[in-house]
């Protein structure tokens, strides 16, 4: 059986619901339509957040209260409070819930811990679930893939709602309407305690009986640990204050008093240090330790045996992991890695980087500096990783602790760190049959003979489904090329989930073996010594990088390929002949950081590329003109980034019929604009560090005809025209 693409709906307009209620509340109300009262209705059909069944409901019951202080009343009132009988707002939600099963309904429940629009992520919230004693599997099914049935049953009946896709990892994400958030909080009774404040002198009043709590708490507001300490029956504590979250000290006698705790977040947090005492919290199921600035774990919490879930997600400063790793037996999820996703969306080695904290200079693979990024996330992430004395795309990580093998309950083990010490050699991986996910495999210079390699087993794990191997030092053995053909890459048939592979920095290997045929990104970085790829038919995104520039022949083979990197080839003065005519599926491409390149192909060029969309020229510090390019009719966005010799665009610009985005950036070279008119398709144009291009299209000047039908349209910082 077939499937189709799902259609998510908006709700409501504001005006919408407004109309709507107006309909239901005043339809033979003899209450006055008073601004006073408009504003009061205004209120509430804005906590309706779009939903047309909660304003129909809201306005059936209005319609019967002709008291405009009872109409306040309900304004300020939560939903979970409102009387039953009178004010059932969503009454086919609360038949849903009731019908749940007991287990769902737990679930269900522990939402109530987030604050209100809090954005979910299923996998996440399913590990909660899981070190709660929500959920149960039946036969050899794993917890993790029951939890996600849970989440899908409770979204099929809309307990969530889709939000998006985050562009960070690719993963959707979810919502809760705020009515639902109200049901879910009515449900929990007095068993969840959330607590939010921002001043300084608000403090909080916890239950002694309640058994989950979360603190969501501003830069000013101070926890009250008494409070804590009087809860003996805790299962959750959440600290949820976001980044900049200012706590930077956890008593060491909180931990001697809970410990009953199963799950503890202390992710944001400014901690540096975790209490010893956390080894008495024995019962302890999920750990988060997220972006904090941690050097060490205490070796007491690796006596923390019923621990499942282990979150160590980029925490920058951290050096090492307890020596008896190995002691946590019922450990499911590693999460330890610092990811370099975030940063390639902030163009590769763009000379406009040399102004920003210096540690950027070693950051060989940045891509996509976007210096038009979000100010307030720049704010947050630069100055945080700035603290770091260097940063590498990988984390700081030394060393994996030895007897890692001995984790056999193992799915999720992001990074594993490879050395000559014993019990820490990549043979450990032989029996972590259970992984899944990413692996990331670094430091393999330390691998010391290749029957070790075959001794990982990685044939054996046919869940990993995104695979990185990375060499960090440039003075390797030899040995490196015949692991990888011998080992590592070797029956290749039998990766049946692995669809994404990176190779990093291995200038020795001279060639790849056979690879899965069912990878669909690749990535290769640093492999100078590599000259041709194998044909690769299943690829549709390839990020090739800092190799010898006759590895480029070979990409005549990836006929399925859709997106293009070609990154970091100083010595790249040319494209090979031909080389765009076979990618007929290209949608995306980059061409990035070629100081060498003066021009692109004339003859079966980019006009070959009859599928590209999206095309980006960056860094590319002699390249000086495109006055003859050809381009495709199918190019949407066209960037041009830190090329400071280009002194002509190309004419075909004016024929792109489907030109939806230009930019040109730090071009100071380039003093006008082909024809008398940008294409009328073009939705946004950006300009930034071209002064004679600025000076030239001033608002209301002889040129600004050129540029005027277009609806947002961008000078250095200054927004001419904006519209969304």
């Amino acid at each position: 059986m077939g499937t189709v693409k799902a259609h998510c709906l908006e709700g409501l307009s504001d005006q919408d619901c407004w109309s709507l209620f107006k309909r239901r509340a005043f339809a033979n109300n003899s209450l006055d339509l008073s601004p006073n009262v408009v504003t009061i209705g205004k209120k509430i059909v804005k906590r309706c957040q779009g939903s047309p069944l909660a304003v129909k409901n809201f306005g059936a019951h209005l319609k019967f209260v002709e008291d405009e202080k009872e109409w306040d009343t309900i304004s300020k009132t939560d939903i979970c409070d409102l009387p039953e009988d009178k004010y059932d707002i969503l009454p086919n939600i609360r038949t849903s819930y009731h019908q749940l099963p007991l287990n769902l309904k737990l679930c269900f429940a522990f939402c109530s811990m987030f604050p209100k629009e809090y954005i979910f992520q299923m996998e996440s919230l399913v590990l909660l679930w899981i070190a709660e004693g929500f959920v149960q599997s039946k036969g050899s099914k794993q917890l993790e893939d029951a939890g996600n049935e849970y989440f899908l049953e409770l979204l099929s009946k809309s307990f969530f709602q889709y939000s998006h896709v985050d562009p960070l990892d690719g993963r959707s994400r979810y919502k809760m309407h705020g009515l639902v958030h109200d049901l879910a909080q009515s449900v929990m009774h007095d068993e969840c305690f959330k607590f939010e404040a921002n001043g300084a002198n608000e403090v909080c009043n916890i239950f002694r009986n309640v058994r989950h709590v979360s603190l969501i708490i501003g830069e000013l507001a101070r926890v009250d640990y008494d409070a804590l300490y009087k809860s003996n029956s805790l299962r959750t504590l959440l600290f949820m204050g976001g980044y900049r979250y200012r706590i930077e000290h956890i008593p060491n006698d909180l931990f001697l008093k809970l410990k009953r705790l199963r799950v503890l977040d202390l992710s944001h947090t400014s901690i540096s240090e975790l209490p010893g005492s956390v080894g008495n919290v024995k019962h302890l199921r999920y750990l988060d330790l997220s972006w904090i600035r941690i050097k060490r774990l205490p070796q007491s919490t690796t006596t923390l045996v019923n621990l499942q879930t282990l979150k160590l997600i980029k925490c920058l400063e951290l050096l090492e992991l307890p020596i008896d790793m190995k002691n946590l037996i019922n450990l499911r999820h590693l999460h330890i890695s610092f990811s370099t996703v975030l940063l390639r969306i902030l163009p590769f080695s763009d000379r406009r980087l040399l102004e920003l904290p210096k540690y950027l200079r070693n950051m060989i693979n940045l891509r996509d500096m976007d210096t038009s990024f979000n100010n307030n996330l720049l704010a947050n992430v630069l100055p945080f990783v700035e603290r770091s004395s260097q940063l590498h795309p990988f984390s700081r990580l030394i060393s994996t602790p030895p007897g890692m093998g001995r984790l056999t309950s193992l799915q999720t083990l992001s990074s594993f760190v490879v050395t000559k010490t014993s019990g820490c050699g990549v043979e450990e991986l032989k029996d972590l049959v259970n992984l899944r996910g990413a692996l990331r495999i670094s430091k393999l210079e330390n691998v010391i003979n290749v029957m070790k390699a075959k001794e990982a087993s990685l044939m054996s794990k046919p869940d990993i489904h995104d695979l990185t191997l990375h060499w960090s030092e440039r003075n390797l053995l030899s040995l490196q090329n015949e692991i990888l053909d011998e080992e590592v890459l070797e029956e290749s048939d039998e990766y049946p989930c692995l669809r994404e592979l990176t190779i990093w920095d291995c200038p020795k290997m001279k060639q790849l073996g056979p690879l899965p045929l069912t990878l669909t990104v690749f990535e290769i970085a640093n492999c100078k010594g590599l000259k041709a790829l194998p044909s690769l038919p299943s690829i549709q995104k390839l990020v090739i990088g800092q190799c010898d520039k006759t590895i480029l022949s070979s990409l005549v083979c990836f006929s399925s390929l859709s997106s293009l990197t070609i990154c970091h080839f100083p010595n790249l003065d040319c494209f090979p002949d031909g080389l765009f005519q076979h990618l007929t599926s290209l949608k995306e491409l980059k061409i990035i950081d070629c100081d060498e390149l003066t021009s692109l192909p004339k003859e079966d060029g980019l006009q070959k590329l009859i599928s590209l969309e999206h095309l980006e020229l960056c860094s590319c510090l002699q390249l000086k003109s495109l006055h003859d390019e050809e381009f495709p009719s199918t190019l949407k966005s066209f960037r041009i980034l830190s090329c400071p010799s280009l002194i002509t665009l190309p004419r075909e610009i004016q024929s792109l019929t489907s030109l939806q985005l230009l930019e040109i950036w730090k071009c100071p070279r380039i003093r006008s604009l082909p024809g008398n008119q940008l294409p009328i398709t073009i939705q946004i144009l950006s300009i930034r560090g071209c002064p004679a291009l600025k000076e030239i299209f001033q608002k209301g000047g002889r040129n600004w005809h050129k540029i005027a039908h277009i609806p947002s349209i961008r000078m250095d910082s200054d927004w001419l025209q904006q519209e969304w």
